[in-house]
């Protein structure tokens, strides 16, 4: 937390090649699962699944032999899965996974339920310093952060409306409006996210991520009608600090917010 912007400023997000994944999870990852899932970033952004398939599929037979030694089944399913999201939406959905998990649900179950969650996730980032972000997404190249990075860029026609909401559903990106300051934006933010609880019903799950002060941010009377609109419709509601990498990535001071509307299954059995 000590990292100031200057220094991320000159930080970037690169995903490790095969040599360090390689040296990382090789053998360890295969003596001591029974199945692989692999929660990521939009592959857009950042893309892990490739290098660690080509590791497990490079090491093939020595997995399967070592698997077997101790009584496993020889084959590690694996399931690489793209959240569509950034920030606090791969968080959100981990969550999740580690509940199911933790429940004693089936690996694959969950992992076929972490491969619906995309589709009915939202998300809203409110950068701090929006041309750090810009910065940042024109480093990607491609038209799948093309919204956001126009969003985040300055000019003339910044000058008063600075600060970008910047929405995305199922991995479809957007700008929502530019507010005249931070503070703006975060309250427009967490309005929609608000209509967006009431509009979806029983359990929604909310992650927060916040680079700054929680308890500033949980005193906002944004937040705070914000969590009353959680509590009316019983959503959960989680809120944690920013990791370094996502400081790097959406700029310093930055809001991210994900909600994960219930399944079908969830809501029948609601009824």
């Amino acid at each position: 937390r000590t990292m100031g912007r200057a220094r991320l400023t000159r930080s970037w997000v690169e995903h490790p090649g095969e040599p360090a994944l390689e040296y990382r999870l090789y053998p360890n990852i295969t003596l001591n699962a029974d199945h692989l899932i692999v929660l990521g970033t939009m592959g857009e952004w950042l893309d892990i699944a490739q290098p660690l398939r080509a590791i497990l599929d490079r090491h093939r037979d020595d997995i399967a032999e070592m698997r077997r030694a101790r009584g496993l089944s020889p084959h590690l399913p694996l399931d690489c899965i793209d959240t569509r999201g950034v920030l606090a939406v791969p968080a959100l959905h981990a969550r999740m996974v580690l509940h199911g998990l933790d429940r004693g649900e089936p690996a694959a179950a969950v992992a076929r339920a972490a491969r619906a969650m995309p589709a009915r996730t939202l998300q809203w980032l409110v950068p701090r310093h929006p041309g750090d972000l810009a910065t940042s997404l024109a480093r990607l190249g491609g038209s799948t952060f093309e919204p956001w990075e126009q969003a985040c860029r300055p000019g003339l026609a910044r000058l008063l409306r600075p600060f970008p909401v910047l929405t995305g559903d199922g991995g479809t990106l957007d700008c929502d409006r530019h507010l005249h300051n931070w503070n703006q934006a975060v309250t427009r933010a967490f309005e929609q996210v608000g209509a967006g609880l009431l509009a979806l019903g029983p359990g929604c799950t909310m992650q927060i991520s916040l680079d700054g002060s929680i308890r500033a941010l949980q005193a906002l009377p944004a937040f705070v009608q914000l969590r009353e609109h959680a509590q009316q419709v019983g959503a959960r509601v989680h809120v944690t600090h920013m990791s370094l990498a996502g400081r790097a990535w959406a700029s310093a001071g930055s809001l991210s917010v994900a909600v994960l509307a219930p399944s079908p299954d969830d809501q029948a059995s609601e009824r």
